[in-house]
């Protein structure tokens, strides 16, 4: 060590014996050597990207919570959670039947809505599903359906919901050979439970006529 430098107290490197600040570890040094004054370190880069990268994760989060609220982004929802359910009652029936390729027709529907963005119907509340009159019997023909009409034996399970709704919950399932009558129309649903505080929700594309 030269005769003009001494020791940073703080970490031992050599400075010049006038140095009020070290080179080595930044300490500014006091008249008292014990004293160590840290010293002052900015935010740096990598510290403003992180910020940044919070506040625009803020402002994301934020800004989709927004459209979550928005006519559209219930619509949206709404229609999101109508493919999942309907996707549930796809999976219900044997690959190939009517029963799989009427509720296939639906979700297809269903999608294509919300990839064009035709939100229209989601956002008044309407189903998408078709008129009771746009219902094919059994055997393909189209027919009206009426208040008091009555199925076929069926031949095979279809879910009943509490609600015209495709999200609504499943109430039970109606058991093949069963015969279910038409009590309300709504919606393109039918309502089949006699009794007014068990409502039974089904979609007649599903029943034998």
């Amino acid at each position: 060590m030269e005769n003009d430098e001494k020791k940073c107290p703080f970490c031992a490197e050599a400075i010049k014996a006038e140095a009020i600040k070290c080179k080595h570890c930044g300490s500014m040094l006091s008249d008292n050597p014990s004293v160590r004054v840290p010293a002052k370190r900015g935010v740096g880069p990598l510290g403003w990207a992180m910020i940044a990268i919070l506040v625009g994760g803020g402002t994301f989060l934020g800004y989709g919570a927004y459209l979550a609220t928005t006519p559209e982004g219930k619509a949206r929802n709404r229609l999101n959670s109508e493919i999942v359910e309907c996707h549930k009652d796809l999976e219900r029936w044997p690959q190939g039947s009517q029963e799989w390729q009427i509720m296939y027709d639906v979700c297809d529907g269903l999608e294509r809505d919300l990839r064009s963005g035709n939100l229209t119907k989601y956002m008044s509340g309407q189903s998408r599903e078709p008129k009771p009159k746009e219902y094919p019997a059994a055997k393909g023909n189209k027919m009206d359906l009426q208040i008091g009409q009555q199925s076929a034996p069926l031949k095979s399970e279809a879910p009943l919901r509490n609600s015209p709704d495709l999200t609504a919950s499943i109430v039970r399932e109606a058991k093949p050979g069963e015969r279910l009558i038409v009590r309300e129309i709504k919606d393109g649903w039918i309502q089949v439970s006699a009794d007014p505080s068990q409502r039974e929700w089904a979609m007649p594309e599903l029943l034998d006529w």
